[in-house]
C-alpha cells in the first residue's frame, strides 16, 4: 500500500513558488503589445489630465497660457505605468487634434508638440493611439482652457 506524505512536499512547494513569482517580475520597460493601454496622459508643467478608457477625466482641465506651451503625452497600463515603447514602435501613431480654433498643435515627436493658445476660452484636445488602421485607445478628450 502507498501512502502519501503532504508534508514531504512543502520544501519543494515554497521555492517553486519563489521561482514562479520571480520569473512573473519585469524590470524591462512596460511594452504596449504586452499590456492593453487604460489611461492617455497630458503634462504640462506640473499640472497633468489624465482620461481613463471609459469617461473619466482627473485632473482637469488643462490650464494653458494664449501662446506656445510645450506638452507630453503618455500612455499608461491598467496599473498607471508609462508604455514606454509607443515611442519606438512604427506601426503605432498618435493622432492629436484640437476641439476648436482656440487651440493649434504642432507635434515635435510622436509624444509631444506645442499646444498653442489662440484666444481665451475653452477647448479640448483629442487624443488617439492607432495601430495601423484601428485604434488601439481613444479618441479621448482632454478639456483645455485657454487663458
Amino acid at each position: 500500500m502507498l501512502v502519501f506524505n503532504r508534508f514531504r512536499l512543502v520544501p519543494f512547494a515554497v521555492p517553486a513558488f519563489a521561482i514562479a513569482a520571480l520569473a512573473g517580475c519585469n524590470d524591462e520597460p512596460t511594452n504596449v503589445e504586452e499590456h492593453e493601454v487604460a489611461f492617455v496622459e497630458v503634462r504640462l508643467g506640473t499640472q497633468a489630465v489624465r482620461h481613463d478608457e471609459g469617461t473619466t477625466v482627473t485632473g482637469g482641465p488643462l490650464v494653458i497660457q494664449r501662446g506656445a506651451n510645450n506638452i507630453t503625452i503618455t500612455f499608461l497600463d491598467e496599473d498607471g505605468e508609462p508604455i514606454t515603447d509607443i515611442a519606438t514602435e512604427e506601426d503605432h501613431t498618435v493622432v492629436v487634434q484640437p476641439g476648436n480654433a482656440l487651440l493649434t498643435f504642432a507635434a515635435s515627436s510622436k509624444l509631444a508638440g506645442v499646444l498653442t493658445g489662440v484666444n481665451a476660452g475653452q477647448s479640448s484636445l483629442s487624443i488617439e493611439l492607432k495601430h495601423g488602421d484601428h485604434s488601439d485607445f481613444g479618441p479621448k478628450s482632454i478639456p483645455v482652457v485657454v487663458q
